[in-house]
């Protein structure tokens, strides 16, 4: 599929010349995730479990237990199919996050191929914070300044007195809030959570309103 693949770099001065792609992944390929993904699912097909257990996406693999040794174990066992296929799981992008929901403060440490993995108190997935007191708090900051880069982005419009009202709330409400409640359909937010993104979008509202941009 590959053999004698070729490629040129798009610019604003013209298109290069054509050269060969010998190394790497061919990301100009609509297909090399598909066949990623197809040949991930066919190696680990017999070790996969349900979720919340064992989720893909991609090459990111999550592994959940109710205790270290369990998550040490289900590590192991995916480590031994990975490298029976020759692939390997990456020592520097793996970590541990140790959930406490009020059970036990200590944990032993997961190890893989005899290192310590480095531990966390907050891991971003898929572009949502998980914490290890199963809180909400860092996720909603996240996604506020999120907001606000986006935000920026749209002012020439959204802050410009010119410009009409319902414009201005159509792309707020169609580009900017989006960003702000990315994955929030599972937050269990708070008072402080909601006061906070409120405060945040009335902000943004006065901004439209007056035509200021309020440097952050």
């Amino acid at each position: 599929m590959y053999c004698q693949a070729n490629t040129h770099i798009r610019s604003a001065a013209g298109d290069s010349d054509r050269f060969g792609v010998s190394v790497g992944l061919h990301q100009g390929s609509a297909l090399s995730p598909y066949l990623f993904l197809l040949v991930m699912d066919a190696l680990t097909s017999d070790i996969q479990e349900e979720a919340p257990w064992c989720m893909l996406y991609a090459d990111d693999i999550v592994l959940v237990g109710e205790d270290e040794c369990e998550v040490q174990s289900r590590l192991e066992i995916w480590r031994d199919t990975l490298e029976k296929a020759g692939l390997k799981i990456s020592r520097t992008k793996t970590e541990h996050l140790f959930c406490d929901f009020g059970g036990p403060t200590s944990f032993s440490p997961i190890a893989l191929n005899g290192v310590n993995l480095p531990t966390c108190s907050d891991f971003k997935y898929l572009g949502s914070l998980v914490q290890y007191d199963g809180g909400v708090d860092r996720d909603v900051k996240s996604r506020i300044n999120a907001g606000w880069m986006k935000w920026r982005q749209v002012t020439g419009v959204t802050c410009d007195p010119r410009m009409p009202m319902k414009l201005k709330g159509q792309i707020y409400k169609s580009i900017v809030r989006p960003v702000v409640l990315y994955g929030s359909e599972c937050w269990a937010t708070k008072v402080s959570d909601e006061r906070r993104l409120h405060v945040a979008e009335m902000h943004k509202s006065k901004q439209m309103k007056h035509g200021l941009v309020f440097v952050n």
